[in-house]
């Protein structure tokens, strides 16, 4: 019965179609009105009658097919934008309901690619184009396969022009219409594979996160269709490289996993890995980009792609099983492990990417050359990770990780340059000193270096250091290291980052080496010593003492004392090396200032024999810089305590035949420099007390002290000159007291009245202190005449502007007073009536008066 009755039910659809065709004969042809409005509420009467009308599917199939879609595929080219969009919405919903679209797909499909699949697009309307596209997407998804092959070439053009679209949406449309002809038809994508690729990958970059991800996801079902490996290399994975420093979390995590996916990862862990597609072909280009995840920021990210690295590790265990890869045994205290890595790596994963390892280290070599800042971050990032997995294996590779690290260390970007300090770290774990020390201490003393490739070669060398295990550090690679830093001289390098690198490199020695480092001792110190002589430095100055007595505690010294004792002969002997050579800015010269300065009392015996040197340094045809450094040396040293005996012994050596030398005019700003810096020095040792009367006495017989000295207090090119001098002359006056010869004492007096006319009032008062000095250690038989010339020339000054001068000068009139009150009584009387500063007469009138009264009592008695 039921096979009688499928005739007739075809026949009854057939004879309803065609009494509904008769019913809408007058709608379909007002789709071809002239009138715009008229076509327009045809398409939206059809669409109510065909759609929001319940109507018999077969029926509807049969009408649809023979009679209107012929009809309302014109209306898809309308000139009138509302007619066009009428006509793909009652298509969109007629489709919907069909059981059979093998016909539309015939007619649509060509109709929607004339209107989106060509350059230039005749579909102005986006919302038009995105409606088409949709469209598009749901015949392919109901149609046969058959079809799908038949009109791709028309599904290609559309999606190729489509990608290129200015409207976002349209953008995102077009990928979820190539995922679809990717699920339907998956070897037409490997005919058309270029093309597609050529239109999807620039999108990459697009500013809207959902276009990226939808592209993202796109091109996953591409590479899933099968491509070629010199695609892969040429297209895929240079062109979705900056999907992994995507600004989105999202976009990045789907990225990785569908980079593991691509390289045969299984999401389903209880899938036998048997059952997976050996990917080695893709291996080598894909996976730097899967690496890259580890070194992810988000902590999600970097954990899960590490997982997906284990997982794909085993897959390609299983394929390659004839590899073999070298176990290491990691320490669970291993400091140098970077998020996420918590343990040592899975075993397939190491023997996957070591099996890799040369090709990844050339590209991430290349890669920190780049321009892009991206670049070469993703290849900071790609080593650091990669050198883990890579384990001692990476010595193989030294010749080109070596100078790539030193080289990408000064990067701009400071995270990659913290990626490439940690990749240190990791090569210095994994590999044993002896492999690398020549290639990092070769970029680091060669000749041919810039300072800033020896300090990053030393950022690099304190890296490598830092991640040694200790026990890799011995005895000989202490001496070697430390040899070969102070031969090249690092320590009075130009460059502040040079110098600071070098501490940086000294401390992770001393911290791995420990009491080994005791061997390299004097070494050591030099360095430390030469480091703390840094003068526009203060920190890095007190970072190396602070390490000096580190480094005496750790290997086993009672104390710093201690340290410098076992080396002070050594160490003077080195640093007076050459000093016929010194220049002010000498390593040698650097040394000796280090180790005078540091090793305080413990240098007191060497005093008598670096004299000879320092006063053959201080030569008019030296350096000038050596000269003035000398000088303040000797300035600094004579404040030192534990040395005032050593200093007194040699009294007449130091002012004789180092320092006045030094005090003797010469023409031009040099020798006034030095001049000045001569007479601060022998202001400082006769201040300090290291010279006795004695001495003084026997120096001032030589003629060859007191008339240098007087020079320096005319100095007519500094001011400072007159001034310093000023406290060398009182000191003399002090230490000689009544000692003091009278011819001496005549030319004193002199000079210290002539200076009282000085154009500074600093000079002035200077002059001053040493004038009352001078008056209070008159012996009685000093001569009147001379008394009487020099007070007079001092009281004339009490009208001065300064009161400072005043005061000044009314004191060293009044110490005079008390030895000589008759003579200070006739001088100060004869100009009282002209002084304005009568006051100042009055008070040493009185104080003469009462001294003199005291002596007639004391006569009297």
């Amino acid at each position: 019965m039921d096979a009688d009755d499928a005739p007739s039910n075809a026949v009854d659809q057939a004879i309803a179609a065609a009494d509904f065709a008769q019913t809408i004969q007058r709608d379909l042809n007002c789709l071809s009105d002239p009138d715009r409005n008229t076509r327009r509420k045809a398409l939206e009467r059809l669409d109510k009658l065909l759609v929001t009308e319940s109507r018999s599917p077969a029926m509807l199939q049969i009408v649809w097919d023979e009679t209107i879609l012929k009809l309302v595929v014109r209306n898809l080219h309308d000139p009138v934008e509302r007619c066009r969009e009428a006509a793909v919405n009652m298509i969109s919903r007629v489709v919907k309901l069909l059981a059979d679209v093998e016909q539309t797909t015939f007619l649509i499909v060509p109709a929607i690619a004339e209107r989106t699949g060509q350059l230039p697009v005749l579909e102005h309307s986006e919302e038009i184009r995105l409606s088409l596209i949709n469209l598009l997407n749901a015949i392919i998804c109901q149609c046969s396969v058959e079809s799908v092959r038949e009109f791709s070439e028309h599904i290609t053009r559309v999606i190729c022009v489509t990608l290129s679209d200015s409207f976002h949406e349209i953008k995102k449309a077009s990928c979820a219409l190539l995922s679809r002809l990717c699920s339907r038809a998956p070897d037409v994508i490997g005919e058309n594979a270029d093309v597609i690729l050529h239109a999807l990958l620039p999108n990459i970059l697009h500013a809207h996160s959902r276009v990226r991800s939808a592209v993202v996801s796109a091109l996953n079902d591409v590479v899933s269709c099968g491509l070629p490996a010199g695609m892969i290399a040429q297209h895929v994975a240079p062109g979705v490289k900056a999907v992994a420093f995507d600004h989105s979390d999202t976009v990045r995590k789907v990225f990785f996993e569908y980079v593991a996916l691509w390289l045969g990862y299984e999401p389903d862990e209880t899938c036998p890995i048997t059952e997976t597609k050996n990917q080695t072909a893709y291996m080598p280009l894909l996976l730097p980009l899967l690496l890259l995840g580890i070194g992810d920021d988000s902590p999600e990210i970097s954990t899960s792609t590490l997982a997906m690295v284990y997982r794909v590790g085993e897959v390609y265990k299983h394929w390659n099983a004839h590899d073999s890869v070298q176990e290491k045994t990691w320490r669970h205290d291993c400091n140098v492990l970077p998020l996420p890595f918590e343990t040592e790596p899975g075993y397939g994963s190491r023997l996957m990417i070591q099996r890799h390892l040369k090709q990844i280290v050339y590209d991430c070599s290349k890669d920190f050359r780049d321009w892009a800042v991206t670049t070469r971050l993703g290849a900071a990032r790609l080593l650091q990770t990669t050198l883990v997995f890579a384990e001692s294996h990476s010595s193989r590779h030294l010749d080109v990780l070596i100078p790539s690290l030193c080289s990408a260390v000064a990067d701009d970007d400071v995270r990659v340059a913290q990626h490439v300090v940690k990749s240190s770290q990791i090569l210095g774990f994994n590999n044993a000193p002896e492999h690398w020390l020549d290639l990092i201490m070769d970029s680091i003393v060669s000749d041919r270096s810039t300072a800033l490739q020896r300090a990053n070669g030393l950022v690099v060398f304190a890296g490598l250091l830092y991640g040694t295990p200790n026990e890799n550090v011995h005895e000989g690679l202490v001496i070697q290291i430390l040899q070969g830093l102070c031969q090249a001289n690092l320590s009075f390098d130009e460059s502040l980052a040079v110098r600071r690198q070098l501490l940086a490199v000294l401390t992770n020695v001393v911290v791995k080496a420990g009491p080994i480092s005791r061997v390299s001792s004097k070494e050591m110190l030099i360095l430390l010593l030469q480091l703390q002589c840094i003068q526009d430095d203060a920190r890095l100055r007190q970072d190396a003492a602070s390490l000096i007595e580190t480094f005496a505690h750790v290997t086993g010294y009672e104390s710093l004392e201690q340290l410098y004792a076992c080396h002070t002969r050594d160490l003077i002997d080195r640093a007076i090396l050459r000093h016929e050579e010194w220049l002010g800015n000498s390593p040698g010269r650097h040394l000796f200032e280090a180790v005078l300065k540091n090793f305080g009392h413990l240098a007191g015996s060497y005093l008598a024999e670096i004299l000879p040197i320092i006063a053959s340094c201080l030569k008019p045809q030296r350096d000038p810089s050596l000269r003035l450094s000398l000088l303040h040396l000797l300035d600094d040293l004579f404040e030192t305590s534990g040395l005032e005996s050593w200093w007194s012994s040699l009294a007449k050596e130091v002012i004789v035949s180092v320092l006045i030398p030094c005090g003797i005019w010469q023409a031009g700003k040099v020798g006034a420099a030095v001049r000045h810096a001569a007479m601060v020095a022998v202001g400082t040792y006769l201040r300090r007390g290291l010279c006795t009367q004695k001495d003084l006495n026997d120096i001032l017989e030589t003629g060859e002290t007191l008339p240098v000295v007087i020079s320096c207090l005319e100095e007519d090119f500094y001011v400072d000159t007159r001034r310093v001098t000023c406290h060398v002359m009182e000191n003399i006056i002090r230490i000689a007291g009544n000692s003091l010869k009278d011819d001496y004492r005549v030319k004193i007096g002199a000079v210290l009245q002539k200076r009282l006319d000085d154009s500074n009032d600093g000079v002035r008062l200077g002059i001053l202190r040493s004038l009352s000095l001078f008056l209070s250690t008159l012996p009685p038989a000093y001569p009147g005449t001379e008394l009487k010339s020099c007070l007079s020339s001092l009281v004339l000054h009490m009208d001065d502007q300064n009161q400072q001068i005043k005061e000044s000068v009314c004191k060293a009139v009044e110490v005079c007073a008390v030895k000589r009150p008759a003579l200070v009584v006739e001088i100060v009387t004869e100009v009282r009536s002209k002084h304005q500063s009568s006051q100042y007469c009055d008070y040493l009138l009185t104080v003469a008066g009462s001294v003199q009264t005291a002596d007639s009592v004391e006569s009297a008695a």
